[in-house]
């Protein structure tokens, strides 16, 4: 790319995080003012996971724009990287959830107190310690690569394309399992309904 147009990447880059930050505290100030049941938790969940990666897609293409690359191997970029890779994995965890705490919902729905026993209520910490670990720990396994456990790709730092297995094991075939379940899910409930 040439400068000017590096220049572009970075201040898209730049404002649509910036509104990504904003949209995401706005949100989030009214799901905190609401109340909220099982559901509305794993939309904060998910929230949560969309500020984390706002936030560091941010702080990474700020750092840029000031005319400083930045390195693969700098701490920086190995920081930025997962903490971008853990924001994904939490949206799609708790994206995942609600997907199944809702076709449990229409499948085996509660006679009683609407919140107190359907879904996906009963085991709701198990819900939020999943949606917190399995992302944490996914996002952790990529330091197993001693050599670049998160690469500099322009905009941001990323899982290396080699070896492939890294980016597909941690982050790809996480999320296309998530998915088709997720779609599964929907098209069985359309079905149903």
């Amino acid at each position: 790319y040439t400068a000017l147009q590096k220049r572009m990447i970075q201040t898209v880059a730049t404002a649509t995080s910036a509104f990504t930050l904003v949209a995401t505290m706005i949100t989030f100030y009214w799901f905190v003012r609401m109340q909220k049941r099982l559901r509305h938790k794993l939309i904060m969940m998910s929230i949560l996971g969309c500020f984390i990666r706002g936030l560091w897609y941010f702080i990474f293409s700020v750092v840029v724009m000031g005319n400083k690359p930045v390195s693969t191997h700098s701490m920086f970029c190995q920081t930025t990287g997962f903490f971008i890779a853990l924001g994904n994995e939490i949206t799609d965890f708790a994206t995942l959830f609600i997907a199944i705490h809702g076709a449990l919902q229409i499948f085996r729905p509660s006679l009683g107190d609407f919140d107190s026993g359907d879904g996906l209520y009963k085991y709701r910490r198990y819900v939020f310690g999943v949606t917190l670990f399995l992302p944490l720990t996914l996002a952790s396994l990529a330091f197993t690569n001693q050599d670049a456990p998160y690469t500099s790709q322009g905009a941001f730092c990323a899982l290396p394309t080699k070896p492939i297995w890294y980016r597909l094991g941690l982050s790809w075939i996480p999320r296309y399992i998530i998915g088709l379940t997720v779609t599964g899910l929907a098209i069985a409930v359309y079905v149903h309904v």
